[in-house]
């Protein structure tokens, strides 16, 4: 029988020649998925079950799993037994206790793939290990604005998810698997090959697997950590495992673009083009709470809809978003109103009128979007910098109308 090699952390830095620094950054991401005191498990997820903020027994069957999701609150993970009694925390020994190691036969990417559901979106994801513990690694495109998520196997096995970190600078995210299920002598999760540091040239072709069929790629070209593939031709989910001779070397990253594919020719909404995400020992992690990542989204996509409303009612920045926030439309009647008068004073109170109510239109965006560049997840980042760009014209807009009150004219003649 063939069995699984776990991930031998010591033998990847012999093969991959990496630097100390690397080392560290790597060690310093298994630390922040398995060390106790770090643990991201146990003060920002949860495993939801029929009975709230409490961890049900695990049994190894779909039955018994069918309805764990993966939520994310501030409080910590407490594991309960089947009889209700408490055990160890997550911040406490038990996390930092590794399971013992368990051979399984080797397992190919299409047997390890699972399907990432949300309560936004969805994609795949693949099984691997990493310094023997049992992960999923999928995309942080398909975790994007789900509160919750639910992982399962192609036979209907729930995979217990107790926590998420996010790849800083990139499209990946590691789930946990609950080590329980792991240790669980009825554990017959596939576990597929994982390379670390891959080494992976322009021209070289990799296999996508996929929920339906696997297909050959090529590499592009390289930007950074994104290795740009050629267009496939069929639809490809997000999260998909991406391998070469069998053993993972990272997920796929699809299109992605203020506006979705729609937008995929605006070069200035475009954030980046679909690639393959490798796991490399450089990456840096940050720890992924999906109640405050989906809050995250909620507000972007609201700055983002009254930027777009307010660029097409001012005529700048290109948008012809339709133009339906109330307050746009009132100020422009009042002002429509006011113009007509054949007083002076009472022209110039609807000019001042419609300037004041652009600026309680565009509020505090400016300010909005400094904070959340700062403050926000890393995934958000790019689309934030879209955003402030978007607003540019917007702002220097009314400046312009303030400044020479007259020219709103226009506005209300239309």
């Amino acid at each position: 029988m063939i069995f699984r090699k776990y991930f031998d952390f010591r033998s990847v830095i012999k093969a991959a020649h990496i630097t100390n620094q690397q080392r560290l950054l790597f060690a310093a991401g298994v630390a922040l998925l398995f060390c106790g005191q770090v643990n991201f498990a146990a003060d920002e997820v949860s495993v939801e079950t029929s009975e709230p903020k409490e961890v049900a027994a695990v049994e190894a069957t779909a039955e018994a799993t069918a309805d764990s999701t993966v939520e994310a609150t501030a409080e910590n993970i407490e594991d309960t037994s089947a009889d209700g009694s408490d055990t160890q925390s997550m911040d406490g020994s038990l996390a930092e206790e590794k399971p013992a190691a368990i051979e399984v036969e080797e397992a190919t990417p299409k047997e390890a793939l699972v399907a990432v559901r949300g309560t936004s979106k969805g994609g795949l994801g693949v099984i691997v290990t990493i310094d023997g513990h049992a992960v999923v690694l999928t995309s942080l495109s398909a975790l994007d604005g789900s509160r919750r998520i639910v992982v399962n196997t192609a036979d209907g096995f729930v995979v217990p998810i107790i926590g998420i970190i996010g790849a800083v600078d990139r499209d990946l995210a590691v789930l946990k698997i609950d080590p329980r299920v792991i240790a669980s002598p009825d554990f017959d999760l596939p576990i597929a090959g994982v390379v670390v540091d891959p080494e992976i040239q322009v021209k070289d072709s990799v296999k996508l697997t996929g929920a339906m069929s696997s297909f050959l790629m090529q590499v592009k070209t390289i930007q950074g950590p994104r290795y740009l593939l050629d267009e496939p031709d069929e639809p490809v989910l997000v999260g998909s495992p991406i391998s070469i001779e069998g053993d993972v070397v990272g997920i796929f990253s699809p299109l992605r673009s203020l506006f979705g594919a729609l937008g995929s020719n605006d070069k200035k909404t475009l954030i980046w083009e679909p690639a393959l995400v490798p796991f490399t020992t450089e990456t840096s992690w940050e720890k992924i709470d999906l109640q405050i990542m989906a809050a995250e989204r909620n507000s972007l996509n609201a700055m983002k809809s009254v930027i777009l409303e307010l660029g097409s009612f001012l005529g700048v920045g290109g948008s012809k978003s339709e133009v339906t926030m109330q307050r746009l439309i009132s100020a422009q009647n009042r002002l429509a109103d006011k113009l007509v008068s054949s007083n002076e004073r009472e022209r110039d109170r609807g000019r001042g009128s419609f300037i004041f109510s652009l600026k309680s239109a565009a509020g505090s965006l400016e300010t909005d979007l400094l904070s959340a560049e700062s403050t926000y997840y890393n995934f958000y980042v790019p689309e934030i910098i879209i955003l402030m760009e978007m607003y540019r014209p917007i702002r220097e807009k009314i400046n312009s109308l303030e400044k020479n009150p007259g020219s709103v004219d226009s506005y209300g003649r239309k």
